[in-house]
């Protein structure tokens, strides 16, 4: 079926890419997300907007960054292609238990859907997305 498809003409779109980690140490929290303006509300297009710590424990800071519609396409072509398990929250009980969730919002049909994720043992989409926002930025 379409859904699964990495074909960008299967009539899918990409809407949004959120990703956020919550964690007892700091350091190892991060967000990064894809889609409309945070800051300037009137702003059209994609933006990017994310703030984390590199391996080499610099912090990194972007907002309302604009995405070019070929960087659009090659994030959600690049989107199409994960597997990750499905998300579930971490139990309410656990006071210092890590939060990963993946939110990648697509149209389809002029339907909007939402496929959550659990993000905590993605460490290669955290670099691949890194690199990413590095081309992004430059």
């Amino acid at each position: 079926m379409c859904r699964n498809s990495v074909t960008p003409h299967c009539g899918k779109l990409l809407y949004s890419f959120f990703w956020s980690r919550s964690h007892s140490n700091a350091d190892e929290c991060f967000v990064f997300s894809f889609g409309a303006a945070q800051w300037d509300t009137e702003a059209e297009g994609h933006f990017l907007n994310c703030e984390f710590r590199t391996l080499d424990g610099d912090y990194v800071e972007h907002r309302d960054v604009p995405v070019t519609e070929e960087q659009w396409n090659e994030l959600a072509l690049m989107l199409r292609t994960i597997s990750l398990p499905p998300y579930s929250p971490p139990d309410i009980y656990l006071l210092d238990a890590a939060n990963s969730c993946v939110e990648i919002s697509w149209v389809e049909n002029g339907e909007r859907f939402t496929d959550r994720f659990n993000g905590e043992n993605a460490h290669w989409l955290r670099e691949l997305l890194v690199t990413f926002i590095g081309q992004i930025t430059k």
